[in-house]
């Protein structure tokens, strides 16, 4: 019996398919995560220039682009764990940089813009130049990401943003 190499096989691959399996899921898992965020980076660019094309914006029209930003998100939950934030900033007579105004839609994670609140003193990274009575659009995807096989990639909330001027006026208010 002890000769005997009858099921050694077996017995090996019983061992090496628990680790083989883990492996293959923990790349489905970095994968799903990668795709996610390309996924939020391509809709706050998409955002961003669908706003920055528009000589005039109102409210209404501003929500129905935020309808795109879930159909390229798919097939994560936008809706649910995500929110779509979209401010005009602008600089007037040499002052800072001023949150002139802001929407957010798309989704119904409490989340606050990284680049300010309207009204306020706008952050804005430090190799982006705005002039004097010009404007920037900046589109933000915030989206709660939770992962799904034993947390090897924690939860956590991914932000994505997009810096785009707009192309045929200035958009210094919501209409």
């Amino acid at each position: 019996m002890w000769r005997d190499r009858h099921g050694l096989v077996a017995v090996e691959f019983a061992l090496v398919l628990p680790i083989l399996l883990l492996l293959t899921l923990g790349v489905a898992e970095i994968g799903r995560f990668l795709l996610l965020d390309l996924k939020l980076q391509h809709a706050a660019d998409t955002m961003a220039d669908l706003v920055s094309r528009e000589t005039t914006l109102n409210s209404a029209s501003l929500h129905r682009m935020f309808d795109a930003a879930q159909y390229i998100v798919q097939p994560f939950d936008l809706t649910r764990r995500g929110v779509v934030i979209v401010s005009g900033v602008g600089v007037d007579n040499g002052s800072p940089p001023t949150v002139l105004w802001q929407e957010s839609g798309a989704g119904s994670l409490a989340a606050a813009s990284a680049i300010g609140s309207a009204g306020g003193r706008a952050t804005l990274p430090a190799d982006l130049i705005v002039r004097d009575e010009d404007t920037v659009i900046v589109a933000e995807i915030c989206f709660r990401y939770q992962g799904w096989l034993m947390r090897i990639i924690p939860d956590t909330v991914l932000r994505r943003a997009a810096f785009y001027r707009p192309r045929l006026g200035r958009l210094r208010s919501l209409g």
